[in-house]
């Protein structure tokens, strides 16, 4: 699995692949209780704020080209992701970061969500580096239709290791034809 700088991870993932959108970043964390929080960029420099304390604000913050990052508290034993979210497209990826002595370990694809919609069918393709699958959702139901979605198991399939969208869509296509 390619591994990416913080920099480029955020860089070649902008804009979005699949509708060429700009994307967002953010921060899940399992620090005081799991939260999403959103980033404030400049320059290189990406900071989160993790949690608003009486005697002072607790922020974790990035060097994007150094792969650093500083932070009042310890934060070696938590688990933090960084999401990129497309607010139109819905296509979501993330990876897991590692913080160790000041430093961030290089970021590898944790999973990928993608979503589009045909005429017909309303499909996601969910991929982790595990595995894979497709959920196929019929587009139009009427009341009195059972709505039923297919689920279709794949190798993993990440949009990073296909040239453009269309090729990875119709390898989409393919495995929903023939499953």
């Amino acid at each position: 699995m390619k591994k990416y700088t913080i920099k480029d991870f955020v860089e070649y993932n902008n804009p979005c692949k699949m509708c060429g959108k700009n994307v967002h970043l953010e921060l899940t964390d399992d620090y005081k209780g799991g939260r999403t929080h959103k980033c404030e960029a400049e320059g290189t420099t990406i900071t989160f704020l993790l949690q608003n304390k009486y005697n002072g604000n607790v922020y974790l913050v990035f060097d994007a080209k150094k792969n650093t990052y500083v932070c009042s508290e310890n934060l070696e034993t938590y688990a933090f992701h960084f999401i990129l979210t497309c607010p139109d497209c819905f296509y979501i990826k993330s990876s897991r970061i590692i913080l160790e002595k000041g430093k961030v370990k290089p970021l590898e694809i944790e999973n990928e969500d993608l979503h589009y919609t045909t005429d017909m069918n309303q499909i996601s393709l969910y991929t982790t580096e595990a595995e894979s699958w497709i959920d196929v959702t019929p587009k139009f139901s009427s009341a009195t239709m059972t709505i039923k979605t297919t689920t279709i198991d794949i190798p993993p399939l990440f949009l990073s290791k296909w040239k453009t969208k269309e090729r990875l869509l119709n390898l989409i296509k393919t495995y929903i034809a023939f499953s």
